[in-house]
């Protein structure tokens, strides 16, 4: 792993602060080493401080992501997010939801392929990309058109897809201008790019400085703001056509778990993983926790921030020009 030059991966701008020095790791799955987060003072943009082989990356996921426990038996395809309890629960937020039947549709990141069968089922041609070869059983299994690696527009013919979606992924790019413009390359003229990444300018990542739980040092490499995502689709011949903040209510769930089971550096996390411990305090909320949830003040908490814009999730929605 090197270290990379502090000048924004963006706009090019070069007055970058350090806004956490050493002070991130991987607080879920225990793997090692402190980062630092640079932010952007021009466009807002961050980033941390680190640069990965793609071997190095590969493996990353491989061998600490959780896929690796998912049973074949388990998969269902992704559903829609129609109705009241839908929308509270801020199922909108997942971008399977805005692409329509019967297109030619790439999912980047597509995980558990779970959204492959979701578009599948609506006559849809689709296709996945994912750099954890653990979901390779069930896309073999399924017959699912799975590229096991990093995104690479070379895969693919030029003005190809109709959509592609990249749901919680474009933050794990090492080099988010080149994924952006092999993905315009590969994108038809008018076609979409519908885009999930997190809001590092939320109202709980400031209140909660570097404990908020979407750092998620070393996955998350860069941090996005609707400044900084504009600039980069503009210099990929994409222009944005609608955002805002939309975010599953599981994530404050998670957040409020996350203080009870957060480990030292290099340990994994207890609800995390499956190597993780725990003491009685933690126990106790593991239990409890879920209780809360239930009474769905979670739920509203999080429809009124992204209401006001302030929520953990990013929606963008670009096309290409």
């Amino acid at each position: 792993m090197e270290k990379i030059m502090r000048i924004c991966p963006i706009c090019g701008d070069n007055q970058s602060a350090v806004k956490y020095k050493n002070c991130l790791y991987d607080d879920r799955y225990g793997y090692k080493g402190y980062y630092s987060l640079v932010k952007c003072g021009q466009c807002g943009h961050g980033w941390l401080d680190a640069k990965f082989k793609p071997e190095e990356i590969e493996a990353l996921y491989t061998n600490f992501y959780p896929r690796s426990t998912l049973k074949l038996d388990s998969y269902k395809p992704s559903s829609n997010a129609d109705g009241f309890l839908a929308w509270l629960d801020g199922k909108a937020s997942s971008t399977h939801c805005y692409v329509p039947p019967n297109v030619r549709v790439l999912d980047i990141g597509c995980g558990f392929c779970e959204t492959l069968g979701y578009h599948s089922a609506r006559g849809c041609d689709v296709y996945g990309v994912e750099a954890d070869a653990n979901v390779l059983n069930i896309a073999e299994k399924k017959g699912f058109k799975v590229h096991n690696g990093l995104f690479d527009p070379e895969v693919y013919q030029h003005n190809f897809f109709d959509f592609i979606t990249l749901n919680q992924v474009i933050e794990h790019a090492q080099e988010p201008l080149q994924m952006l413009e092999g993905i315009s390359r590969i994108l038809k003229k008018g076609g979409s790019v519908v885009i999930g990444t997190t809001n590092s300018n939320s109202f709980f990542a400031r209140i909660l400085g570097r404990f908020w739980l979407h750092w998620h040092a070393p996955y998350h490499l860069q941090q996005f703001s609707d400044k900084s995502m504009s600039i980069a689709a503009s210099k990929c011949g994409l222009e944005m056509e609608r955002f805002l903040t939309l975010t599953h209510s599981d994530w404050l769930y998670y957040q409020q778990i996350h203080f009870f089971v957060r480990p030292v550096e290099g340990v994994p996390a207890a609800f995390w993983s499956e190597q993780g411990k725990c003491g009685f305090i933690a126990k106790v909320a593991l239990k409890l926790l879920p209780y809360f949830h239930k009474t769905r003040i979670n739920h509203i908490i999080t429809r009124l921030l992204d209401f006001l814009g302030y929520g953990d999730s990013y929606l963008f929605i670009l096309r290409k020009l």
